[in-house]
């Protein structure tokens, strides 16, 4: 009779060990005000928001995104004019069509009364011209737009006082604005390209393509 109760007793305790009998637990009273509980529980779950350290030259672009959305452009549009890509320019003549070409910004060149840019899409560079005559068109060229930004230009194909071949602008658009400046220097180290690698070809010769 012993044996049976003590064997009994070993698996109860054994059951109860493992997990598989419940336990009683009696409800426990809670301390405090709950409501006052509740309320600092929240604050202390609230995350702090940290804006983000930027550099100057990153808080000055994020202020002309925000200036072209308040002049009524929108800075990343879901569509732009494109009826030519820039390997498609030399096929065509000086002047016989308006046409639209996309491309990144490179070498912005203010020379006062008229401004230069190049453009570059899929490993092709052409140079942009815009003119005093351009109007508002080359005001906010002038004003928005920056090395890296990728645009939509309009305008007719023609050659700069130099014989280069150009694309005359007219009107542009803005089809991305970058937020981050580009290296000037090709980046040799591969930490550095690895964390840089939205920076185009010529400054970082390891990006993924």
């Amino acid at each position: 009779m012993d044996s049976a109760f003590h064997t009994a007793r070993m698996l109860i305790a054994f059951a109860s060990g493992e997990g598989f009998l419940p336990r009683y637990q009696p409800p426990l009273q809670p301390h405090g005000d709950p409501a006052e509980i509740h309320t600092l529980e929240e604050k202390l779950l609230a995350s702090k928001k940290w804006a983000p350290k930027l550099l100057q030259q990153q808080r000055w672009r994020r202020e002309k995104s925000a200036e072209l959305c308040e002049y009524g452009e929108a800075g990343y549009p879901a569509s732009v004019p494109r009826t030519h890509s820039l390997a498609q320019l030399g096929n065509l003549k000086d002047g016989e069509q308006a046409i639209s070409v996309t491309g990144r910004v490179h070498r912005p060149r203010d020379h006062g009364g008229v401004q230069f840019a190049d453009i570059e899409e899929g490993g092709v560079r052409f140079q942009i011209v815009v003119e005093r005559s351009a109007g508002e068109a080359a005001c906010t060229f002038r004003w928005f737009v920056s090395k890296g930004d990728v645009i939509s230009v309009t305008g007719r194909l023609g050659a700069s006082r130099t014989g280069t071949p150009s694309v005359l602008l007219e009107a542009w658009r803005m089809v991305s604005k970058s937020l981050v400046d580009f290296p000037t220097q090709t980046l040799s180290d591969p930490h550095a390209r690895a964390k840089l690698r939205h920076s185009p070809e010529e400054g970082n010769p390891g990006r993924a393509k």
